[in-house]
C-alpha cells in the first residue's frame, strides 16, 4: 500500500488501495464461501502486481500475500454450510 500511496497515476492509487484491502477481508469472506475468498485474494493481488511489474517489490509482496492468504483460508474454520473448493 506504500508504492499505492506515492503512486503517480490514479489508476495505481485505487487498484493498490482495493487490492490492498481485498486481501486483507479474504480471510474473513472464508467463513462464508471459500471459492469467493480465494477470488477475493487473486483479484487483490494480481492486478497490481501486473501493473507494476518493472519492479521486484510488488510482484513479490503479490505472492507473499497470496501464500499468506491460503495459509490463513485453508486454516480458518468455516461455518456449517459454507461452500468449499474440494
Amino acid at each position: 500500500m506504500l508504492v499505492a500511496a506515492t503512486a503517480d497515476t490514479p489508476l495505481l492509487l485505487w487498484t493498490g488501495l482495493a487490492g490492498g484491502l481485498a486481501v486483507a477481508v479474504a480471510p474473513w469472506i472464508a467463513g462464508r464461501s471459500v471459492p469467493a475468498a480465494v477470488a477475493a485474494s487473486l483479484l487483490g493481488a494480481l492486478p497490481y502486481a501486473v501493473i507494476t511489474w518493472w519492479t521486484a517489490v510488488t510482484p513479490l509482496t503479490a505472492t507473499l500475500a497470496l501464500l499468506a492468504g491460503t495459509v490463513a483460508i485453508r486454516r480458518h474454520r468455516p461455518s456449517p454450510g459454507t461452500r468449499t473448493l474440494g
